[in-house]
């Protein structure tokens, strides 16, 4: 009877996957023959209002570069669909499900939740979310969805007040603390989801949309569609233990496809944007010198013993990045590769923190779900989880489309950190000073006086103050620090300066670190009044 109703399971899937396809056929030839002509009418102001409008606006570009935009789209649409529609009938069959997913127990699901709730913990323990009201608002971007959350009632209030902030921190903490020890996992869980996406939106606007914490949003977001509190938590404290099963092992599945999707993603944008030239010695010199040598979160100049070694090193890590990313995905369908991978990722990350001073805890301490094994030896329960194959395909196939369009939208992304190569040898980087009164000189570490800013996350203000349409906002930024720094400071400070150098690491004439090829000057008086500084520059 179960070989009958999984082979009748069988033909509804293919059945399925056909009118998926068919249907993505449709859509494309509508996407290829109708609405390129809906596109020219509108470049030419003869189609719908809101298209005229949007075209209105964008007359620098000509029509074929929409055209071909569009479809581009489609065609990258349709290939997702495709893979969509073929993974559904073999991922949801019996033996992928043996040979690759398999049953799991409540335990393991309740670890995982207790892993990523556990990260998330640590990441909004390590800023102060109220010192953002210090900032000026000319700093902020829109942020993608957060930026719609920002239009509900009240909110503009909210992300004023200090004590608003203080307090909603301390709640996120609360609830997600409850969500990792299972209180109430049902809410808890996405609450502490979407809580962790407001934080997360509050702290990027003021800086960029940075990855850091991303991977345990998503899987946070993933556990709230899951039964993860019916092990290894208060909620199933007294009752008997769940038996293994398909359900949980399909919930365990889903978080490993999200994070070998992360992986895969951030490999296939360095190929799509760098081609082989990514892993060139060039490239992987100019990133890692261009990190040590900026403000970042820790201070290691390793990289810098490494600046004059042999081009095949930097080649042999750029090659060994894009294996690991790109064959991550291997842990979905390997034993051995669920030992080996998770190992070399922490190996990956381990050398990017030392050479480049960026530390993804996160993605370091998440490789622990792959070593999660059950709490004790329980029955299994036959139940089918007939839903799950399809919702882990429906997973897949949202994070293969934002690749696909290169969707850079909080909390949506494409993974693209680091996936433009460097455009020649040299590194431009930026130094932050400050004088103060008494006439001394020290380096500037605006994160030490405003907690919003950990992880040096003003970067982008060092590059901004250089250009003359966004020169007045960052120096905004710089005054808005020096008057914090100085209410409580015995020796204030009256300029802060900074430095634009560049390096041509491969000119063996040229001095460790580069020259000084300008600088900007903020001034302010103790009193906390402004006035514009003077620059200069100097040429190699």
């Amino acid at each position: 009877m179960r070989e009958q109703d999984d082979n009748e399971y069988s033909r509804r899937l293919w059945l399925v996957a056909g009118v998926v396809l068919m249907l993505g056929v449709a859509v494309t030839l509508l996407a290829n023959y109708v609405v390129p002509g809906i596109i020219t009418a509108a470049y030419a102001g003869r189609g719908f209002s809101a298209a005229n409008r949007f075209f209105a606006s964008r007359q620098n570009q000509p029509l074929e570069y929409y055209l071909q935009l569009w479809r581009n789209a489609a065609n990258s649409a349709l290939l997702v669909w495709i893979g969509f529609a073929l993974l559904m009938p073999v991922v949801g069959s019996q033996r992928f499900f043996r040979k690759f997913v398999g049953t799991a127990d409540a335990s393991q699901l309740g670890a995982i939740r207790v892993l990523v709730c556990g990260v998330v913990l640590m990441n909004l323990l390590w800023v102060n979310l109220a010192s953002t009201t210090l900032l000026p608002h000319s700093m902020r971007e829109p942020m993608g969805l957060f930026h719609a959350a920002q239009s509900l009632p009240g909110f503009s209030r909210f992300e004023a007040s200090v004590a608003a902030l203080r307090m909603f921190q301390i709640v996120l903490l609360l609830v997600t603390a409850a969500a990792m020890t299972g209180w109430r996992t049902r809410w808890t869980v996405p609450l502490a989801c979407i809580g962790y996406f407001l934080e997360g939106g509050l702290l990027r606007q003021y800086s960029h949309f940075y990855h850091s914490g991303m991977a345990s949003m998503d899987l946070l977001a993933v556990l709230s569609f899951t039964p993860c509190g019916d092990g290894f938590s208060i909620d199933a404290r007294g009752k008997p233990p769940r038996a293994r099963s398909r359900t949980y092992g399909w919930a365990r599945y889903a978080c490993w496809v999200t994070l070998a999707m992360i992986y895969f993603s951030a490999g296939l944008s360095k190929l799509r944007t760098g081609g082989l030239q990514w892993s060139g010695a060039s490239n992987l010199r100019a990133i890692t010198l261009t990190d040590t040598l900026n403000p970042m979160q820790y201070d290691f100049k390793l990289s810098l013993q490494f600046a004059h070694a042999p081009d095949w090193v930097f080649v042999a890590l750029g090659i060994g990045t894009i294996a690991i990313e790109i064959l991550y995905p291997a842990v979905l369908f390997s034993r051995v590769a669920r030992r080996i991978f998770p190992i070399a990722a922490v190996a990956m990350h381990v050398g990017i923190w030392l050479l480049q001073n960026v530390l993804f805890y996160d993605l370091i301490l998440l490789q622990l779900i792959f070593l999660i094994r059950p709490a004790r030896e329980v029955g299994e329960d036959e139940a089918r989880a007939r839903a799950a194959p399809l919702l882990v395909c429906v997973l897949a196939g949202i994070m293969m489309l934002v690749w696909a369009y290169k969707v850079e939208i909080y909390p949506f992304t494409a993974w693209q950190m680091y996936a433009m190569p460097s455009s020649d040898s040299s590194v431009t980087y930026y130094k932050l000073l400050e004088r103060h009164r008494s006439g001394a000189w020290e380096t500037s570490h605006p994160e030490r006086t405003i907690g919003a800013l950990k992880d040096a996350f003003y970067r982008r203000q060092l590059a901004m103050i250089f250009e003359p349409s966004t020169a007045t906002r960052a120096a905004e930024f710089f005054q808005t620090y020096a008057n914090v720094h100085n209410r409580s400071a015995p020796d204030p400070i009256v300029a802060i300066e900074v430095q634009k150098w560049i390096w041509h690491p491969r000119d063996a004439s040229e001095p460790l670190g580069g020259v000084m090829v300008g600088k900007q000057t903020v001034a302010t008086d103790i009193s906390g009044g402004r006035r514009a500084g003077g620059s200069s520059t100097r040429g190699r």
